[in-house]
């Protein structure tokens, strides 16, 4: 390959659609306080798609997108990084203002990679970025402890389920809400949430994780709550109004908590003292990682097809 690298790449011109294409860019090379990662494998999130469309107002153009990713690292940092394999997500710079992971090689900078778990894959450890980070900090922001009740709503998806894993690693008791059966609350059949009174004795979960950002979920969820509880959301709805009418008489005197949580304020270097943190509970089990027959993986060739809106695939994760 030399010194080229393939790359997918966001163009925009002026306000014309954004256009995302397969390309041969200069690979990178590491410079002090950064790492370049030969990047073995990394998720195609909804932020990336989202970013694509240009829905993110700090992206600047040209751009590669890509949060999260897996890999090796090739030069920079400290000797004894070097061959290391990481995993990494992103704050406010990588993907947005900052070449991201969709290449088959990145520069982060070296406080922004944490070691990868032994016990995840390259494909695995590429799928845990974003979700896990982001559920991690809304139950840092709310306060979640060990004697907690926790109601999850969307706990299927890829932040709630996330959401549901490190609640019960933290001893939590944990209520799963979704439109399935499986879960402890149909929000379908049960709206209101009424089962979540029944489950806890009338009392109402603690801490409500919520990972939808559907108005009348929130409203009926914060009617719930116990007394004392803080309701934490990632979301808001992405059609429609984004607005909410609350009795406010009734969150203070049951001294109700609303609290949003967006993932892109926090520097990668935090997100990646968060992943360290999370390694240790992979490799001794206590923290599973995404269903590897979740995931889709593909090729750069076929990830342009997806950001191109041509393919539909479920969870991809690009391996090279």
């Amino acid at each position: 390959m030399g010194d080229t690298m393939k790359a997918l790449q966001i163009t925009k011109e002026n306000d014309h659609p954004t256009a995302v294409h397969l390309i041969q860019l200069p690979k990178p090379h590491a410079t002090p306080g950064t790492i370049l990662v030969k990047i073995r494998a990394s998720a195609i999130q909804p932020s990336d798609l989202m970013n694509a469309q240009g829905k993110f107002p700090t992206t600047t153009f040209p751009r590669v997108p890509g949060r999260d990713y897996a890999g090796v690292v090739e030069e920079g940092g400290p000797p004894e990084m070097v061959g290391k394999e990481v995993y990494g997500t992103s704050g406010p710079a990588l993907s947005f203002v900052r070449d991201g992971a969709h290449a088959e090689y990145c520069i982060v900078e070296e406080d922004a990679a944490a070691e990868k778990p032994r016990a995840l894959s390259f494909k695995e450890a590429a799928a845990v970025g974003t979700s896990f980070t982001t559920a991690s900090m809304v139950l840092e922001r709310t306060h979640a402890k060990a004697e907690d009740v926790v109601l999850v709503i969307g706990s299927t998806g890829s932040v709630g389920s996330a959401a549901v894993g490190l609640a019960r690693a933290m001893g939590c008791r944990v209520l799963t809400a979704s439109r399935r059966d499986e879960t402890d609350v149909n929000v379908v059949k049960d709206p209101k949430f009424s089962t979540a009174k029944d489950l806890t004795n009338g009392e109402g979960p603690d801490v409500v994780v919520d990972t939808v950002g559907d108005v009348k979920l929130m409203r009926a969820a914060l009617d719930v709550m116990n007394v004392g509880g803080r309701f934490g959301y990632i979301t808001a709805p992405r059609t429609g109004s984004t607005e909410i009418q609350i009795d406010i008489q009734s969150l203070y005197r049951r001294n109700i908590s609303m609290i949003g949580s967006n993932s892109l304020t926090v520097p990668a270097s935090v997100m990646a003292q968060k992943m360290e943190e999370m390694a240790g509970l992979f490799d001794s089990g206590k923290l599973a990682a995404p269903s590897v027959g979740r995931m889709k993986s593909i090729t750069l060739e076929e990830a342009e097809q997806i950001y191109m809106g041509n393919s539909d695939v479920a969870h991809p994760i690009i391996e090279m």
